[in-house]
């Protein structure tokens, strides 16, 4: 018989491994009544209409993007996951496949609901105008043809798009958002990726190395014994120079990765190409360099989404790489992402030189 994810969830208190929290324990009981429901034998007139599904919001670090996973693990239906700006890239690239043809995003989803029963989304987040457009009639769609969705989201539904541009065609996604899911608001106040019960200490992974010196120290024990290449890389048809590569590790300068124009699915290519990735002369972000904020937060998400290693090289401390800006909200989420790339061991870095 399989570990639902409320079990699961209470074996890992039991366990030591994560604290208690009243807070997490009710959403964790949320998606618990969803996986049932998801589960329970359905009478054939209503086998399409989907349950209510969650959209669980609460601030950075509080857990949301864990409890989703722990859900997702243990749910035995077809079932997505992805990060929300990775899931509007598959839809935009399949819109350009499907040009000409008559509603395509109902398509999609009807062509989705074939292969799974439930989509996972986390960080729904919106801020660009073509993702705002195309929501309203996405989400109805994927409704209309039984999908279940879970989202994570740091901002209650209201404040999606907030101040964006024809925002009131983007209306109807909230109403859609608010009829169909759950509002679940995540109040801990515990930042479970910078506390941890492993024998891991925060401080033993420092995320940055000073010094393009050190920096290259690193790449050669890291690459020692693999043939190294310094021809750019080819991605989606475009040259991206880099400092050196092997099969498996990859070494850009932050101008080269963040400062010229890249897209999300570089980022996606890289993360899938690449396993450890070093970043070095990461500078601060100004406040009118929207672009360069918007393109780090976005590598960022997808590195971490892939299990990726990574070091990164700075003479600015991280609190201070974007101290404001049109993405601040965000920016918030990628020092804490940082911060859990630290406690998980997934940066090599072990000392600050």
């Amino acid at each position: 018989m399989s570990t639902t994810p409320l079990q699961a969830y209470h074996q890992q208190i039991l366990q030591k491994t994560l604290q208690f929290d009243p807070e997490q324990a009710l959403a964790m009981q949320a998606l618990q009544q969803i996986y049932d429901e998801l589960l329970a034998p359905k009478k054939w007139l209503r086998a399409k209409a989907p349950g209510k599904g969650l959209y669980l919001w609460g601030p950075v670090g509080s857990g949301k993007t864990y409890l989703m996973d722990l859900f997702y693990q243990h749910l035995t239906l077809s079932k997505s996951r992805y990060h929300f700006h990775q899931f509007m890239h598959h839809i935009q690239a399949e819109l350009s496949q499907r040009q000409g043809e008559s509603n395509p995003l109902a398509r999609i989803a009807k062509r989705l609901s074939k292969e799974v029963k439930i989509i996972c989304l986390d960080e729904f987040l919106v801020h660009e105008i073509g993702d705002a457009m195309q929501l309203g009639q996405l989400l109805g769609a994927l409704f209309r043809h039984g999908i279940t969705l879970i989202t994570t989201a740091n901002t209650p539904p209201d404040d999606l798009y907030r101040n964006g541009l024809q925002r009131d065609r983007f209306l109807p996604a909230i109403a859609l958002i608010e009829k169909n899911l759950r509002i679940l608001r995540l109040n801990s106040h515990t930042d479970y990726r910078r506390h941890s019960l492993t024998n891991v200490e925060d401080d033993s992974y420092p995320l940055f190395v000073m010094g393009t010196q050190n920096v290259q120290r690193l790449f050669d024990q890291l690459s020692q014994t693999k043939k190294v290449s310094y021809q750019a890389v080819t991605i989606n048809g475009r040259l991206i120079p880099h400092l050196g590569s092997t099969h498996h590790l990859i070494w850009f300068d932050f101008s080269s990765i963040c400062s010229v124009p890249r897209s999300q699915i570089d980022y996606l290519v890289i993360a899938k190409q690449f396993s450890t990735i070093l970043i070095s002369d990461l500078k601060r972000i100004h406040e009118e360099d929207d672009n360069l904020a918007r393109l780090f937060i976005h590598l960022i998400d997808i590195l971490y989404d892939a299990d990726c290693k990574l070091i990164l090289s700075s003479s600015v401390p991280i609190a201070d790489i974007y101290p404001k800006g049109r993405f601040i909200v965000e920016f918030e989420r990628i020092k804490s992402r940082l911060t859990a790339f630290k406690r998980i061991g997934r940066t090599l870095i072990s000392s600050l030189v």
